[in-house]
């Protein structure tokens, strides 16, 4: 789990201070970012385990999965299950 507020504390910046710098520095804001890392180990999860969608969601931080399967689906342009297949049927090729 991961705090907007500590990560802030930790750069000894207040929260909105920090949302600016790291948005003027990025181009991003720190929960796109974020949900883009969360979504690279998701894929990763989804290639080389068989838990279920919902365990991956929950196990890179999600704690709604319509938010993950949307955040998924902005980022991968794939549902979790159609990145999944995809990459099933590229391999078994």
């Amino acid at each position: 789990s991961i705090h907007l507020d500590e990560i802030a504390a930790f750069v000894r910046m207040n929260t909105s201070a920090f949302c600016r710098f790291f948005k003027n520095t990025t181009d991003k804001t720190f929960s796109d970012v974020l949900n883009e890392i969360r979504i690279g180990i998701a894929c990763k999860k989804l290639i080389n385990s068989r838990a279920t969608i919902s365990e991956i969601g929950y196990d890179c931080g999600f704690h709604s999965i319509s938010y993950f399967n949307r955040q998924f689906k902005k980022i991968k342009r794939l549902t979790p299950t159609e990145y999944r297949l995809k990459y099933i049927r590229k391999n078994n090729l």
